[in-house]
């Protein structure tokens, strides 16, 4: 016997519908179980139908989500070794508060006489502003900031010397 009727089949009241049907040879309950039983095709060819959908706009998704992904990754590490998340500006922190904070009794205008480095420096990315500090004015090596911040010495000099690349080229276009 085919799988789609035992399944059928395996409801009692559609088997004594059948019963009755095969046995007395009623028409009405053979036309009652032909309708039931194409309702439970129709049942089970739409439900095949929309899982063969959603299987389908799956793989399409997975794969335009894996394009956008990879277009994303070549987008964003396109310039520097960096993670982009370190190209974006942070205007939270202003870093002449910052250094007050950390050693009051030296004011940032005693150690910058220059207002418009200043002013570049709040440009700056929080990471950078955060390694600036610690090896210039807190005067720790490149290894001793990687140490505290769990990051490589490679990353620290990379930000480091991104941080003073954007300076030179922000006070190279004020002095043109």
């Amino acid at each position: 016997m085919d799988k789609k009727l035992e399944q059928f089949l395996s409801n009692p009241k559609m088997k004594d519908l059948y019963v009755k049907a095969v046995k007395e040879n009623d028409q009405n309950a053979i036309a009652v179980l032909n309708e039931e039983f194409n309702n439970y095709l129709f049942e089970i060819s739409f439900l095949a139908y929309v899982n063969k959908i959603l299987l389908y706009s799956h793989k399409d998704f997975y794969k335009y989500y894996k394009k956008i992904d990879t277009k994303e990754k070549l987008f964003l590490n396109h310039h520097s070794d960096l993670e982009s998340i370190y190209n974006i500006v942070d205007d939270s922190i202003d870093i002449i508060e910052q250094i007050s904070i950390n050693s009051p009794s030296t004011y940032f205008r005693e150690i910058l006489t220059d207002f418009n480095i200043v002013k570049e420096i709040e440009k700056l990315t929080k990471n950078q502003k955060d390694v600036l500090y610690k090896c210039i004015v807190e005067g720790k090596s490149d290894t001793e900031v990687a140490e505290e911040s769990g990051k490589t010495k490679q990353t620290i000099n990379k930000t480091k010397k991104s941080a003073l690349h954007k300076l030179r080229q922000a006070l190279r276009k004020e002095d043109s």
